[in-house]
């Protein structure tokens, strides 16, 4: 293609430093298999950060983000495309977060949603119904950031993320339980 290595390996750097790329012990690059571990542990993080972004973001969040939640919100009951529904949940979350105006409580956590992005899709594949069910739960969450109900807002977010680390345990329990057959 006419490229030089350089930039091809700066471009693998970054998708390891994402975690979407591996490098095997004879420094060729494989696509990232997310496990049960990785998950537990994004998820057990999210937990504890989550809240207190959304705690702050609740106080500062304008109207103007509100109403780009909520047309993200929409936007997600419409499509039928997982991937698309999947990159909408990140930008919802992101507004959402984003509004706690703490630059550096909303980097981690971004590193760790982009992070988690696998794992999401991972859980609509594990059970399809789970998009409904998460939208339902980014309706309260967005009514209760509209209320201005910072303890509500955090509680709904924390239910939120455990839902889908149930499905993940779940989705990796019966995937063992085949394999072990």
């Amino acid at each position: 293609l006419g490229v030089s290595r350089t930039p091809i390996r700066e471009a693998l750097r970054d998708l390891a430093a994402e975690g979407l790329v591996d490098f095997d012990s004879y420094r060729s690059a494989i696509v990232h298999v997310p496990t049960l571990e990785e998950a537990i542990e994004l998820y057990e993080m999210r937990i504890a950060l989550d809240p207190i972004a959304v705690r702050k973001a609740v106080a500062r969040i304008t109207d103007e983000e509100l109403d780009k939640a909520e047309a993200i919100h929409r936007a997600m009951l419409e499509t039928n495309d997982d991937g698309r529904w999947v990159e909408l949940n990140r930008e919802f979350h992101r507004i959402l977060l984003d509004a706690s105006r703490s630059p550096r409580l909303t980097r981690v956590i971004t590193r760790l949603r982009n992070s988690a992005a696998l794992q999401v899709a991972k859980s609509l594949q594990a059970e399809p119904a789970q998009i409904q069910h998460a939208n339902h739960e980014h309706a309260q969450i967005l009514d209760a950031f509209r209320r201005r109900d910072a303890e509500a807002a955090a509680e709904l977010t924390v239910r939120h993320l455990q839902t889908t680390l149930d499905i993940i345990k779940r989705y990796e329990a019966a995937r063992s339980r085949s394999e072990n057959r």
